[in-house]
Protein backbone atom coordinates (compact mmCIF):
# COMPACT_ATOMS: atom_id res chain seq x y z
CA UNK A 1 0.00 0.00 0.00
CA UNK A 2 2.12 2.87 -1.24
CA UNK A 3 0.37 5.84 0.31
CA UNK A 4 1.22 8.51 2.84
CA UNK A 5 -2.13 8.49 4.65
CA UNK A 6 -2.00 4.80 5.56
CA UNK A 7 1.69 5.01 6.41
CA UNK A 8 0.87 7.80 8.87
CA UNK A 9 -1.88 5.75 10.47
CA UNK A 10 0.09 2.53 10.71
CA UNK A 11 3.42 4.10 11.68
CA UNK A 12 1.82 5.34 14.90
CA UNK A 13 0.82 1.77 15.72
CA UNK A 14 4.11 -0.04 15.12
CA UNK A 15 3.80 -1.35 11.57
CA UNK A 16 6.59 -3.86 11.03
CA UNK A 17 5.78 -4.80 7.45
CA UNK A 18 3.23 -5.43 4.72
CA UNK A 19 3.41 -8.91 3.24
CA UNK A 20 1.67 -9.78 -0.06
CA UNK A 21 -0.14 -13.00 -0.87
CA UNK A 22 -0.20 -14.88 2.43
CA UNK A 23 -2.04 -18.19 2.95
CA UNK A 24 -2.93 -19.31 6.49
CA UNK A 25 -3.20 -22.94 7.54
CA UNK A 26 -4.31 -24.75 10.68
CA UNK A 27 -2.50 -28.03 10.21
CA UNK A 28 -3.50 -29.17 6.74
CA UNK A 29 -6.67 -27.03 6.65
CA UNK A 30 -6.43 -23.79 4.64
CA UNK A 31 -8.08 -21.09 6.76
CA UNK A 32 -7.81 -18.41 4.14
CA UNK A 33 -5.70 -16.15 2.00
CA UNK A 34 -5.03 -12.42 2.25
CA UNK A 35 -3.85 -10.27 -0.62
CA UNK A 36 -1.76 -8.35 1.91
CA UNK A 37 -1.14 -8.93 5.62
CA UNK A 38 -0.01 -6.09 7.84
CA UNK A 39 2.22 -7.17 10.74
CA UNK A 40 2.49 -4.92 13.80
CA UNK A 41 5.07 -4.78 16.61
CA UNK A 42 2.53 -6.10 19.13
CA UNK A 43 2.15 -9.27 17.04
CA UNK A 44 -1.25 -8.40 15.61
CA UNK A 45 -2.03 -9.24 12.01
CA UNK A 46 -4.45 -7.30 9.80
CA UNK A 47 -5.66 -8.97 6.58
CA UNK A 48 -6.23 -6.77 3.55
CA UNK A 49 -8.34 -7.75 0.56
CA UNK A 50 -7.49 -5.76 -2.60
CA UNK A 51 -9.69 -5.58 -5.68
CA UNK A 52 -8.95 -3.75 -8.93
CA UNK A 53 -12.67 -3.18 -9.54
CA UNK A 54 -15.75 -3.10 -7.35
CA UNK A 55 -17.15 -6.11 -9.24
CA UNK A 56 -14.61 -8.27 -7.37
CA UNK A 57 -15.93 -7.19 -3.97
CA UNK A 58 -18.80 -9.55 -3.23
CA UNK A 59 -20.42 -11.33 -0.30
CA UNK A 60 -18.16 -14.37 -0.66
CA UNK A 61 -15.10 -12.12 -0.37
CA UNK A 62 -16.54 -10.49 2.77
CA UNK A 63 -17.33 -13.85 4.37
CA UNK A 64 -13.84 -15.21 3.61
CA UNK A 65 -12.31 -12.08 5.11
CA UNK A 66 -14.48 -12.49 8.21
CA UNK A 67 -13.33 -16.10 8.69
CA UNK A 68 -9.67 -15.15 8.28
CA UNK A 69 -9.96 -12.08 10.54
CA UNK A 70 -11.60 -14.16 13.24
CA UNK A 71 -8.92 -16.87 13.03
CA UNK A 72 -6.16 -14.24 13.23
CA UNK A 73 -7.98 -12.32 15.98
CA UNK A 74 -7.36 -9.25 13.85
CA UNK A 75 -8.19 -5.94 15.54
CA UNK A 76 -9.68 -4.79 12.21
CA UNK A 77 -9.49 -5.67 8.54
CA UNK A 78 -9.36 -3.77 5.26
CA UNK A 79 -11.03 -3.93 1.86
CA UNK A 80 -9.33 -1.78 -0.77
CA UNK A 81 -10.69 -1.13 -4.26
CA UNK A 82 -8.49 0.68 -6.77
CA UNK A 83 -11.27 2.87 -8.14
CA UNK A 84 -12.57 6.28 -7.04
CA UNK A 85 -15.24 6.09 -4.32
CA UNK A 86 -17.77 7.83 -6.60
CA UNK A 87 -17.54 4.81 -8.95
CA UNK A 88 -18.16 2.19 -6.25
CA UNK A 89 -20.76 3.33 -3.68
CA UNK A 90 -21.85 -0.30 -3.22
CA UNK A 91 -18.57 -0.92 -1.36
CA UNK A 92 -20.20 0.76 1.66
CA UNK A 93 -22.29 -2.36 2.32
CA UNK A 94 -19.12 -4.04 3.65
CA UNK A 95 -18.42 -1.33 6.23
CA UNK A 96 -18.27 -2.23 9.92
CA UNK A 97 -17.62 -0.14 13.00
CA UNK A 98 -17.17 -0.73 16.70
CA UNK A 99 -18.36 -2.61 18.71
CA UNK A 100 -17.89 -5.14 15.88
CA UNK A 101 -14.46 -5.64 14.32
CA UNK A 102 -13.98 -2.45 12.27
CA UNK A 103 -13.46 -2.75 8.54
CA UNK A 104 -11.68 0.04 6.71
CA UNK A 105 -12.99 0.61 3.20
CA UNK A 106 -10.36 2.21 1.02
CA UNK A 107 -10.59 3.52 -2.50
CA UNK A 108 -8.25 5.56 -4.68
CA UNK A 109 -9.55 8.61 -2.79
CA UNK A 110 -7.72 7.48 0.35
CA UNK A 111 -4.94 5.47 -1.29
CA UNK A 112 -3.60 8.55 -3.09
CA UNK A 113 -4.21 11.01 -0.26
CA UNK A 114 -1.17 13.02 0.69
CA UNK A 115 -2.11 13.28 4.39
CA UNK A 116 -4.52 11.65 6.77
CA UNK A 117 -6.10 14.30 8.99
CA UNK A 118 -6.70 12.99 12.49
CA UNK A 119 -9.27 14.82 14.61
CA UNK A 120 -10.96 13.81 17.84
CA UNK A 121 -14.11 11.77 17.16
CA UNK A 122 -13.47 11.80 13.42
CA UNK A 123 -12.59 9.04 10.97
CA UNK A 124 -9.87 10.10 8.50
CA UNK A 125 -11.04 7.26 6.24
CA UNK A 126 -14.76 8.08 6.33
CA UNK A 127 -16.64 7.63 3.07
CA UNK A 128 -16.30 10.94 1.24
CA UNK A 129 -16.17 10.59 -2.55
CA UNK A 130 -14.11 13.18 -4.42
CA UNK A 131 -15.22 14.96 -7.56
CA UNK A 132 -13.19 14.61 -10.76
CA UNK A 133 -11.26 17.86 -10.21
CA UNK A 134 -10.12 16.81 -6.71
CA UNK A 135 -9.15 13.41 -8.12
CA UNK A 136 -7.11 15.00 -10.92
CA UNK A 137 -5.31 17.26 -8.43
CA UNK A 138 -4.60 14.28 -6.17
CA UNK A 139 -3.23 12.25 -9.06
CA UNK A 140 -0.93 15.10 -10.09
CA UNK A 141 0.37 15.44 -6.52
CA UNK A 142 0.91 11.67 -6.33
CA UNK A 143 2.92 11.71 -9.60
CA UNK A 144 4.97 14.66 -8.33
CA UNK A 145 5.69 12.78 -5.10
CA UNK A 146 6.82 9.68 -7.03
CA UNK A 147 9.02 11.74 -9.33
CA UNK A 148 10.74 13.45 -6.37
CA UNK A 149 11.26 10.33 -4.25
CA UNK A 150 14.77 9.17 -5.12
CA UNK A 151 14.59 6.22 -2.71
CA UNK A 152 11.74 4.49 -4.50
CA UNK A 153 12.15 6.02 -7.97
CA UNK A 154 15.87 6.31 -8.74
CA UNK A 155 16.63 8.57 -11.65
CA UNK A 156 17.50 6.71 -14.80
CA UNK A 157 16.78 7.10 -18.50
CA UNK A 158 13.32 5.48 -18.17
CA UNK A 159 11.94 7.27 -15.06
CA UNK A 160 11.44 10.67 -16.69
CA UNK A 161 9.53 9.16 -19.59
CA UNK A 162 7.33 6.93 -17.38
CA UNK A 163 6.45 9.69 -14.91
CA UNK A 164 5.63 12.29 -17.56
CA UNK A 165 1.99 13.33 -17.57
CA UNK A 166 1.96 13.99 -21.31
CA UNK A 167 2.28 10.62 -23.01
CA UNK A 168 1.98 11.93 -26.56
Amino acid sequence: MPDAALDQLFERHGLVGAHPGVNFFDGDRNIGEADVVLLFADGSLVPVEVKRRIAGADQRMAESLDVLSEALRAPYDIVAVTQPARDCPELQRFARELPDRPRLLLTDDQLHAKHAIFMLNDNPFAWSPQDEEAERTGQEQFLDMLACDELTAPQDWVSEQLLTRDLS
